[in-house]
């Protein structure tokens, strides 16, 4: 919530030095944060007349003592004669920037009157003031009071199911997880009571889940009964295997937005909302143009922006901070997300950016870019695939971080960290962006996660620059279009003497006699970079492969140009998909072949053409640097 949000809030109590003060149906109560063992421990008897917890169940005030010192919550409400009447608490998570919410209740001949609704808007505006971006939480997905509390009153989503996790295995034990978004429109609308919630004849038209039938459609209903407690333990038992077929069918991919009531009656049937997580994003109204997702219910991704360097389209991508210290690479469904997004904004790469900018002076570096390549396969069974470093990509970050004011204009240069090591990136006139991209590494030993030495034949000693052609090269036919050498390398920074990661790139030099025009050249490259990207026993992770023809050699201004296009790896088996716009990498890859094959001095400039447009190579005491544009798209 914004700070005029929580002002908004805030002017519905009468504040007091010890908390809020409210008039709940015609009666004055205090809602006010619980602190030290006697009020802490004031909770107790409610906790057992709530919900019937027994003296080893209830969670003692010697606990909640510790859940406030580790940074929990607690809230209680008090009657105007100084009793107990309502509770929450909540204990810090391991997730960044959540609470969780574990328990809230209301003396039971209070209950419908509000105080559980103000209990959770204290909470809410004690956790902002902590610094709180969720509170997260769990419930009985069949229990429609707290379905309607939750999600139609205070605007909550579900956004995940949970088999019995108490362990006791019992159907009626399953869960939903849910989220209360601080920082959404949609919850501070809610909490401030500006409701706005859909009718049944408003989604009348959709499609409803029902024991057999699982629609896969952007938006569906899924019934739930009004009072599960009144049906007979048969029918009940069949609703809770219902909603375990559904905790199969619909989780993570949807989620439930809303609690749609059709009748209040106790034998009714209403219906929660699920929606494409995708598309509850896109109406969140807090994404780039076409949207995608957000973390607006606890998904992945903060935010999404559109860029264009040299013709590619990229996605540039804040990872959510609650997956930051996970393995994300690995997370299938984050994955999927990825690869559906980049499908259906029809992206090149995605750049996944993590760490605090504000944080450049302990971290080292403004942010962390990982290269994420929608229709890349990498042999793992999960969609897509990742780079170590994208040369268009890193540019736009970095136009994106100006853009969107995390890095003052005063820091320059930038400092972004990639798999292949931090890049610093100057900005200069003319929206170009000069990137360091590091030492040129061309040996078999440096290459020897990319490539295998033995089955090509190369010494472990010997460079991979303007070599003859090897023998699986001259069987493929390479030789056919007049390349009579190849050169192998990648750019990263070595850190005392260790290997250099990066991204691999082949540059085959096609002669000058070759006379191609551009599309020609990319039509080459269609045809017969997958001979070369593909060679798995001899490039066990498939390399790029780079088709290159010198154009012009400028002796007295000390320039060169050369056209050159780039089949990536890694990105499937449609060649046309495959031959990429522009690739940063390759580029440099190219320009640093140039430098050494024809032992150009530093003062030379090497301009690698490619479809979408032109990058530059210069060279600076053994360090090469990339120059080109980046821009966001309308």
């Amino acid at each position: 919530m914004t700070t005029e949000r929580l002002h908004q809030m805030e002017t519905d109590f009468i504040l007091i030095p010890d908390g809020y003060q409210k008039e709940v149906a015609g009666q004055s109560y205090l809602f006010q944060r619980l602190s030290g063992i006697t009020a802490l421990g004031e909770t107790i008897p409610l906790q057992q007349e709530v919900f019937g917890l027994t003296d080893l169940e209830v969670c003692p005030a010697h606990m909640l003592v510790t859940m406030e010192k580790a940074g929990g919550i607690a809230v209680g409400g008090w009657g105007s004669n100084g009793e107990l009447v309502s509770f929450a608490y909540g204990w810090p998570m391991s997730e960044p920037g959540s609470i969780l919410l574990d328990m809230i209740g209301v003396r039971e001949d209070l209950r419908d009157h509000g105080l559980g609704f103000e209990s959770l808007r204290v909470m809410a505006l004690l956790a902002e003031a902590a610094d709180y971006k969720r509170i997260r939480f769990t419930y009985d997905p069949l229990e429609a009071r707290n379905a309607n509390f939750y999600l139609r009153k205070a605007g909550a989503r579900a956004t995940g199911y949970e088999v019995s996790p108490y362990g006791d295995g019992d159907l009626a034990g399953d869960r939903f997880w849910a989220v209360l978004d601080l920082t959404s429109e949609r919850v501070a609308h809610r909490l401030l009571g500006q409701n706005g919630q859909p009718g049944f004849d408003q989604v009348n038209d959709l499609p409803i889940a029902g024991p057999t039938i699982f629609p896969q459609t952007d938006r569906l209903l899924l019934p739930i009964p009004a009072c599960l407690g009144k049906l007979a333990v048969e029918d009940q038992r069949g609703w809770w295997q219902f909603y375990r077929q559904v905790g199969e069918h619909y989780f993570p991919r949807y989620q439930a937005v809303e609690m749609i009531v059709q009748d209040q009656g106790e034998q009714a049937i209403n219906y929660y909302l699920f929606e494409i997580a995708a598309s509850v994003n896109q109406r969140a109204a807090v994404l780039f143009k076409g949207g995608i997702m957000s973390t607006e219910t606890g998904f992945f991704l903060q935010t999404a922006d559109l860029y264009e360097g040299c013709g590619n389209r990229l996605l540039i991508a804040p990872l959510a901070e609650e997956f930051w210290s996970t393995d994300f690479l690995a997370n299938a469904q984050l994955r999927q997300a990825l690869a559906q997004a980049g499908q259906e904004q029809r992206v090149d790469s995605i750049m996944v950016l993590t760490g605090h900018p504000e944080e450049r002076e302990s971290q080292g570096y403004d942010c962390t870019m990982d290269v994420f390549e929608p229709a890349g396969n990498d042999g793992s069974g999960m969609a897509g695939s990742w780079s170590t470093m994208c040369g268009n990509g890193v540019r736009a970050v970095a136009r994106y971080l100006m853009d969107t004011g995390q890095i003052s204009q005063e820091k320059n240069p930038y400092r972004i960290a990639t798999r292949s090591g931090i890049r610093a990136i100057e900005v200069l006139p003319g929206d170009l962006f000069r990137v360091r991209m590091g030492e040129f590494a061309f040996s078999p030993r440096d290459l020897s996660r990319y490539l295998n030495p033995e089955a090509i034949g190369l010494d472990l000693t010997e460079s991979i620059v303007a070599l003859p052609l090897p023998a699986f090269l001259n069987e493929a036919g390479i030789n056919q279009l007049g390349v009579n050498a190849w050169s192998m390398g990648l750019h990263g920074d070595r850190e005392n003497g260790s290997q250099i990661d990066g991204e691999p790139h082949v540059v085959l030099l096609l002669p000058p006699s070759s006379a191609m025009t551009m599309p020609q050249l990319v039509q080459t490259a269609q045809e017969w970079g997958p001979r070369v990207t593909k060679a798995t026993d001899f490039f066990p992770q498939e390399v790029n492969c780079n088709f290159v023809i010198v154009q012009e050699v400028n002796q007295g201004e000390k320039k060169m140009r050369v056209i050159a296009c780039t089949h990536e790896r890694g990105l499937g088996d449609d060649p046309a998909h495959s031959v990429t716009q522009a690739c940063g990498t390759g580029a440099t890859a190219i320009g640093s072949t140039m430098f050494l094959t024809r032992n150009l001095s530093d003062e030379w400039e090497v301009e690698v053409q490619m479809p979408g447009g032109s990058l530059f190579i210069r060279r600076e005491n053994e360090q090469y640097f990339m120059v080109g544009p980046a821009n966001k798209c309308d």
